[in-house]
């Protein structure tokens, strides 16, 4: 700054305004968040609800407070905000703090971990504002590195050891993954260690800033919000809540339906997504993340009138094994499938029995060999055993033998099939044989002593990447401007 000053002194009144201006937007963005992110990133974007976000990062920078909790729509500048510029920017003002980053994989958090680190050692606008702040060539990690100031930047996964670090700051970005609202125990250990762990590293009067996407009432943010709600002497929390469309009393007074960010996400995008599935998108998009009582499966969920033998472009077998014959035991069941461009699935037939390992092998080959379409399995031990039997007896078919990741229980594997039900595009043909395979759907999961045909259907949609359709969808939509 005094070097600035003295090269201004010398310079004749007319000349002095560029340099007035710049140094003003060089003392504002060492003081105020947004100004910091509008300067090291020319043409940064900070539609309203960055900004509100960007206020309270500065009294958390302030030690004004000391939680939040941001919840955001996918693809609205949450991690970016909260991820990458402000623990720069902290570090900036705070070069002896310590920051630990968490993410639900070890992979993202370390990401971020690089990104701050290079704009802290390559952006030339951030040495201008902090050129006292250098990282540490002792200690350059990916996932742990130093300032040569004294702090750093610790990167974790969730769930991840600390024993031994330290934090200043603690940033938590989505500590939940795609699933883990389908299983209590991986939410129960998200909890455990925050509680065990991650909350006792903090230093007095440290801070806390939890960007996320809800996707369950009883994930992290819900567990922490609703100790808040019922013991004043626990942390209590700031909490900001932007959902992609606005509801009576928006926060940023927006009218009800109104996008958040319309140059983003349009309102017709935004109800485009909705339709894919209603339930993701109002606990991601919306931040209402609910429980609910009703059926996976109903009759109505399946259109039933069709021509049964018209086959889309694309076909393929779905299997779910069984090798054998007692009766207590579960049945094999191999469904054809084909599906269009629209993702409408159709089951053209369905084979249920109970047979022994070669005779099951017997049928599988007898199929491949006269359709010569592919036969999905999904990965459990009795299926991933036949399929490299099946490649090993037939080397020229084991092209078409193919396995599908399928994380989750039974219940999160037959999740995506159940969402597109609602949308009418996933289509079984009349007939006996195919009314147990309707019945078995609807009896699931608490109604049944087989549940075989939903595992061959779930398989299915795996095959498809149903379960990621929702995904891609945001992210094609989303992919538009730097602040992603």
């Amino acid at each position: 700054m005094t070097a600035i000053l003295e090269q201004m002194s010398l310079l004749p009144k007319d000349d002095r305004a560029p340099y007035v201006s710049r140094t003003v937007k060089i003392l504002l963005a060492r003081r105020l968040f947004i100004q910091f992110c509008q300067y090291i990133y020319p043409g940064f974007l900070s539609p309203p609800h960055v900004i509100r976000i960007a206020k309270h990062l500065d009294e958390i920078n302030q030690g004004v407070a000391t939680r939040g909790m941001y919840a955001l729509p996918p693809r609205h500048s949450k991690s970016l905000l909260c991820s990458e510029l402000f623990p720069a920017f902290w570090l900036g003002c705070h070069p002896e703090g310590q920051i630990i980053h968490a993410s639900y994989a070890a992979a993202l958090s370390n990401e971020f971990s690089m990104r701050v680190r290079a704009i802290i050692r390559d952006n030339h606008r951030y040495k201008e504002l902090f050129p006292h702040v250098t990282i540490s060539p002792i200690r350059q990690r990916l996932d742990d590195w130093k300032l040569a100031n004294g702090g750093g930047f610790k990167s974790i996964g969730v769930t991840g050891g600390i024993t031994g670090h330290g934090c200043d700051l603690l940033i938590i970005d989505d500590p939940h993954k795609e699933g883990d609202e389908q299983s209590p125990a991986a939410m129960q250990r998200v909890f455990d260690w925050y509680n065990a762990a991650a909350r006792t590293r903090l230093s007095p009067g440290a801070g806390v800033i939890f960007p996320m996407t809800r996707w369950h009432p009883r994930d992290l943010a819900g567990r922490l919000q609703d100790i808040a709600k019922h013991d004043k002497l626990a942390d209590q929390w700031d909490v900001f809540v932007f959902p992609a469309l606005a509801l009576a009393d928006d926060p940023l007074g927006r009218v009800v339906g109104e996008a958040l960010w319309s140059a983003q996400y349009s309102q017709r995008d935004l109800h485009a997504i909705r339709a894919i599935s209603a339930r993701y998108f109002e606990a991601l998009f919306q931040q209402n993340p609910e429980v609910t009582d009703e059926p996976m499966f109903t009759f109505d969920s399946f259109s039933r009138k069709f021509e049964r033998d018209k086959v889309f472009d694309r076909s393929f077998w779905s299997v779910d094994l069984a090798i054998t014959e007692d009766t207590r035991s579960d049945y094999t069941v191999i469904g054809r499938w084909s599906y269009n461009g629209s993702h409408v699935l159709k089951l053209h037939s369905v084979k249920r029995f109970r047979k022994q390992w070669p005779v099951v092998k017997r049928i599988l080959k007898k199929i491949l060999e006269d359709y010569g379409e592919p036969m999905y399995f999904p990965p459990d031990v009795i299926e991933l055993i036949a399929v490299q039997a099946l490649r090993d007896e037939n080397p020229t078919l084991r092209h078409l033998i193919k396995e599908v990741s399928m994380p989750g229980d039974k219940v999160a594997k037959a999740q995506p099939l159940s969402d597109f039900c609602e949308n009418g595009i996933v289509m079984i043909p009349l007939g006996q044989e195919f009314d147990h395979v309707v019945r078995e759907h609807c009896g699931f999961p608490d109604e049944l002593d087989h549940d075989d045909c939903v595992d061959m259907s779930s398989v299915a949609t795996h095959a498809l990447g149903f379960r990621n359709r929702f995904s891609l969808t945001v992210a094609r939509i989303g992919d538009r401007n730097v602040n992603n």
